[in-house]
């Protein structure tokens, strides 16, 4: 059982199928893959946002209608301290009377139905600021932002959903983990099978 790879990024990945809808397997350059096809996207969700930031390139997607969420006193005040910080990645938002806040545009990816549980949450980890470094807490508000917006498990995918969120882990495959910690894949060489079946 391997928990890093040294698969060649340009490897032709093989996709075998989905398991209990949550989990993938594949063969990539002698290595038989399982995906955790949630945790998979959230790393890759998170990367892409990360990258994004730094280049000052946040992408969003426009809401058909703009969803109103309503804050606490305290929550208002977070939002307004962080509005530079929502516009970075990709968030367009603004103040509708004294406890409201419309939601124009989110994250590319982000679902409608997320978007004020993603709000609410980023707010509460960015009111931790008196005892973390902002550097810090903003990561864990995109770790949210990346987790909400991730491929969920028990969800069917196409064969092409497959491969490419296959494909796409390899580039990453020496960050074998999601932002919270859970491993991306595990992989088995074909010594490795052969050996439970006793045939090496």
């Amino acid at each position: 059982l391997q928990q890093e790879l040294n698969i060649p990024k340009e490897a032709e990945v093989r996709v075998i199928g989905q398991v209990f809808e949550t989990y993938i397997l594949a063969e990539a350059d002698g290595e038989m893959l399982i995906v955790d096809q949630h945790a998979a996207h959230e790393r890759l969700n998170y990367e892409e946002l990360k990258k994004k930031r730094e280049n000052s390139e946040p992408e969003s997607q426009m809401l058909m209608i703009p969803e109103i969420v309503s804050l606490s006193p305290a929550e208002m005040a977070i939002w307004e301290e962080n509005k530079d910080f929502f516009e970075s990645i990709g968030f367009e938002t603004e103040a509708m009377g004294e406890k409201d806040v419309m939601v124009r545009c989110v994250p590319t990816g982000t679902e409608d139905g997320n978007i004020k549980d993603i709000l609410i949450e980023m707010l509460d980890i960015l009111s931790d600021s008196k005892h973390d470094k902002r550097t810090y807490l903003e990561e864990r508000a995109m770790y949210s932002v990346s987790c909400k917006s991730a491929i969920k498990a028990n969800r069917s995918l196409t064969e092409e959903e497959i491969k490419k969120l296959v494909s796409d882990v390899l580039v990453v495959q020496k960050a074998n983990t999601c932002p919270h910690g859970r491993p991306l894949f595990i992989s088995y060489s074909k010594y490795e099978i052969e050996k439970q079946f006793k045939r090496a």
